[in-house]
C-alpha cells in the first residue's frame, strides 16, 4: 500500500516539475507577444485631445487582430 502511495507521489512530483519547466517558456511568449502589441499600437497614428492621446479604432482593431493591411 505504501509503495503504491510513494509511485503516485514520485508520479505527481514529475508531472508538476514538468509543468513548471514549461510554464516559464509560456510566460516569456506571452510578454514578447504583449511587447510586440504595444509598439504596433504606439506606431499607429496618433490625436491629441485634451492632452491625453488617443489612436482609431479601427487602428487598434487591426494591430490586435493581427490584420496584415496598411
Amino acid at each position: 500500500m505504501m509503495r503504491e502511495v510513494n509511485k503516485q507521489v514520485k508520479r505527481s512530483i514529475r508531472k508538476m516539475n514538468r509543468q513548471l519547466k514549461v510554464r516559464p517558456s509560456k510566460i516569456e511568449q506571452v510578454a514578447e507577444i504583449r511587447q510586440d502589441i504595444i509598439s504596433d499600437l504606439w506606431a499607429c497614428n496618433k490625436k491629441v485631445v485634451d492632452g491625453k492621446w488617443y489612436i482609431e479604432l479601427s487602428q487598434a482593431v487591426e494591430v490586435i487582430g493581427g490584420s496584415n493591411e496598411q
